[in-house]
């Protein structure tokens, strides 16, 4: 496998695609997942809003590509991956709540960028989030806590106090310093390469 991944490493995602139909094992799409899997896993966790969850979807989408790559003539495949895993996950969640509506849907896009650009371009905020996920094991255990609960459970101050017991002005401060904590960590990454898996 570690010959592959050297021999590998400068094919296109359509070359490692063509290597897999040809071949048939499932060993050759390592590349792929290293590629993309976080990214993968910030759509993921944009959607879904729980981490854990997030990371077993993930899992899951990839199984999936195991099966569905040989059944698709894909052109190209970053676009192909976002709207997949993005269809993955509305399943997901209408299959939670029938009623589910994509809040996108009400928004409509720049008609100027093309679809693929679109795409692009939320892989690429997908993937900040999910490092911003990570960024934020680097807090006090206080005021990753406090900011998980604001902003991925969406709790008001009041809601984070009750829950975690820690009285309403802490948490008010917390959540203020962990930002400002989170966005000196976040400069460092912001003008890496977003494959980048550093952090």
């Amino acid at each position: 496998m570690n010959l592959f991944r050297n021999s590998s490493q400068n094919l296109s995602d359509e070359e490692i695609i063509a290597r897999y139909k040809t071949t048939g094992k499932p060993a050759v799409l390592d590349m792929i997942f290293k590629r993309y899997g976080k990214l993968v896993f910030g759509l993921c966790l944009k959607y879904l809003k729980n981490p854990h969850q997030a990371e077993d979807e993930t899992m899951s989408i990839f199984e999936k590509l195991i099966a569905d790559l040989k059944k698709n003539n894909i052109k190209c495949f970053r676009a192909w991956l976002y709207t997949y895993s993005k269809n993955h996950c509305l399943m997901i969640l209408r299959k939670k709540s029938p009623k589910f509506i994509e809040l996108s849907d009400h928004f409509a896009e720049n008609d100027e960028k093309t679809q693929n650009q679109r795409e692009e371009e939320a892989f690429q905020r997908d993937f900040y989030l999910s490092k911003v996920i990570k960024l934020l094991d680097m807090l006090k255990e206080e005021q990753k806590i406090c900011l998980k609960l604001f902003f991925l459970k969406k709790k008001t101050y009041r809601e984070v106090s009750i829950e975690t017991g820690i009285p309403i002005n802490q948490v008010k401060s917390n959540i203020q310093n962990g930002k400002r904590n989170l966005k000196t960590y976040f400069q460092k990454i912001k003008s890496m390469p977003y494959e980048d898996d550093t952090i």
